[in-house]
């Protein structure tokens, strides 16, 4: 079910990858387009300077605009973009539940 809040991070995930900093020129294509992580993973896209809008994909088309002040967060499989604005810099951390142990949302 589609909501316009911005989805939580669940209990105990922790971060295994982060991306270089991008911005308006450097953003990889696949991000600017509608995609997806894998399943069990969880992305945060963090803002250090300017504005990244986020869009959700799905019944609500949702955009998020994104600051210092607010991060994104990526549920698994959940279709999604971004569209940095100029003068924005942001990364991507990536996520997943510890080995073994159960993800609480």
């Amino acid at each position: 079910m589609a909501s316009s809040l911005m989805p939580r991070l669940p209990l105990g995930v922790q971060v295994y990858k982060r991306t270089p900093t991008f911005d308006a020129e450097t953003t990889p294509k696949g991000l600017l387009k509608r995609h997806t992580t894998k399943v069990g993973t969880w992305a945060e896209i963090v803002v250090e300077a300017g504005r990244v809008h986020y869009v959700l994909e799905d019944a609500d088309d949702h955009t998020f605009v994104l600051t210092e002040d607010l991060s994104g967060v990526v549920e698994p499989g959940r279709p999604h973009h971004v569209e940095p604005q100029p003068g924005a810099r942001f990364f991507v951390r990536f996520l997943r539940a510890p080995r073994g142990s159960v993800q609480a949302t």
